[in-house]
């Protein structure tokens, strides 16, 4: 799956989710924008979801 920008976020629900940004924007602008959802992980690889949601606070922490 080919995406824009990759972000690992913490939703409006408190689930730490994948997201595509789809234009650049300004990471202070990030919280509180609405992305596409992505699902999967680094290791076995992302699949475009079809829900969005709002960014609630950016995570840039990767599990191990």
């Amino acid at each position: 799956m080919a995406f824009e920008r990759l972000i690992r976020f913490e939703d409006e629900k408190g689930e730490v989710v994948y997201g595509n940004l789809v234009k650049e924007t300004p990471t202070k602008e990030i919280e509180g924008s609405v992305v596409e959802i992505v699902n999967g992980s680094i290791e076995k690889g992302f699949s475009k979801a079809t829900q969005k949601t709002t960014v609630k606070k950016v995570n840039p922490s990767f599990p191990n």
